[in-house]
C-alpha cells in the first residue's frame, strides 16, 4: 500500500522467515504475508546467502531480485583489557577464569534458537568438566521443559537461567563466558557470534547459519551434532593456549573492513539504486 500511495519503489528487508522462526510449524497466514510483501517489493535485501535460499526455495521470489548484505558490528575496539570475573570464580586471586569455567548460551529460549541442544551439550559436558557452569540468558516458550531436563540430567546446580538481559549485561556475560554456543536450529545470520568475538570470547556456531558464511575464526558445528558440540565445547576448556588464539584471531577479524558498518551501508545504497534504476521507476 506504501508503494501504491507514495508512487515510491519497495525494497523488503529480510531478516528472518516464518520457516525459519516455526520449521514444520509454520503458519500458513504469515507465510502468505512474508509472500505478498515479497512479491510486491521491487528488490529484496537479506542478511545472508541463508534466507535467500529460503525465498528461492519456499516463496518462489526470483533470485536476481535478492542482494545479500551480510551485517556488520561496531564498537570493536570496546573489549575491556581487564575481562570481570565470572559469577563462580573464586573470589581470591586474579584469575578471571579460576577453576570454575563458564559456558554461555544467549538469545530467546525458542524452538529457532536451539536451547534443548544446549542442555543437552551441558550434561555430557558435565561428564568431562564436571567443575564448569552453563548460564542461560533470554525467556521464551521453551523455558519451563528446559528446567526440567537440567532435573532429569542431575545438572540443575550447574545450569543457571538468567532470564532477560539488555545493555551492559549482555556486555558483561559475553566477557564473562569461556565460551558462548549458538547451537541455532535455523539462523538466517546470527549477531551474538559478532557479539562474543568482538568482547574477545570464542564461539561455536552452526554450519548452516548465515554468519557462518562469513567469519572464520569460531568453531563450526551442525545444530544437531550434540557429541561433536561436546569435544568443542570441552577442547576449549581444557585448553587455555587454543581458547585465547581463537579470541585474538576472532577479534581482529572483526576489525577488517568487511564487518565494519560502512561496508553492509555501501551495499544497501546499491541494492537502492537497483531498485530506483528498474524500468517501472527509472
Amino acid at each position: 500500500e506504501a508503494r501504491k500511495v507514495s508512487g515510491r519503489p519497495l525494497v523488503a528487508h529480510i531478516h528472518a522467515t516464518e520457516f525459519d522462526r516455526a520449521g514444520s510449524g509454520a503458519n500458513p497466514t504469515i507465510c502468505h504475508r512474508e509472500w505478498e510483501g515479497m512479491t510486491g517489493a521491487d528488490r529484496i535485501v537479506a542478511n545472508s546467502h541463508a534466507p535467500k535460499r529460503t525465498c528461492i526455495e519456499r516463496y518462489q521470489i526470483p533470485a536476481e531480485k535478492i542482494d545479500v548484505v551480510h551485517w556488520g558490528i561496531d564498537d570493536v575496539d570496546s573489549v575491556p583489557a581487564a575481562r570481570p570475573r565470572n559469577f563462580f570464580a573464586p573470589r581470591s586471586g586474579n584469575s578471571r577464569r579460576g577453576k570454575v569455567p563458564m559456558v554461555l548460551f544467549l538469545g530467546r529460549v525458542t524452538w529457532q534458537k536451539g536451547p534443548d541442544y544446549f542442555i543437552e551439550m551441558a550434561g555430557r559436558v558435565s561428564r568431562y568438566v564436571p567443575e564448569a557452569k552453563f548460564v542461560v540468558a533470554g525467556q521464551g516458550d521453551m523455558l519451563p521443559g528446559l528446567i526440567r531436563r537440567t532435573a532429569e540430567l542431575g545438572i540443575a546446580d550447574r545450569v543457571h537461567f538468567a532470564g532477560g538481559v539488555g545493555g551492559a549485561d549482555v556486555e558483561r556475560l559475553y566477557q564473562m563466558a569461556d565460551v558462548c554456543v549458538m547451537p541455532s536450529v535455523s539462523e538466517p545470520f546470527g549477531l551474538v557470534a559478532l557479539e562474543s568475538l568482538r568482547n574477545g570470547t570464542p564461539c561455536v556456531i552452526p554450519k548452516a547459519a548465515g554468519v557462518a558464511e562469513v567469519v572464520n575464526n569460531a568453531f563450526k558445528v551442525d545444530f544437531w551434532d550434540v557429541d561433536a558440540m561436546t569435544d568443542q565445547i570441552v577442547a576449549l576448556i581444557r585448553h587455555p593456549v587454543l581458547r585465547d588464539e581463537l579470541s585474538q584471531n576472532g577479534l581482529a577479524e572483526l576489525k577488517s573492513p568487511r564487518f565494519s558498518l560502512e561496508e553492509p551501508a555501501r551495499l544497501t545504497s546499491e541494492s537502492y539504486r537497483r531498485a530506483l534504476s528498474t524500468p517501472a521507476w527509472s
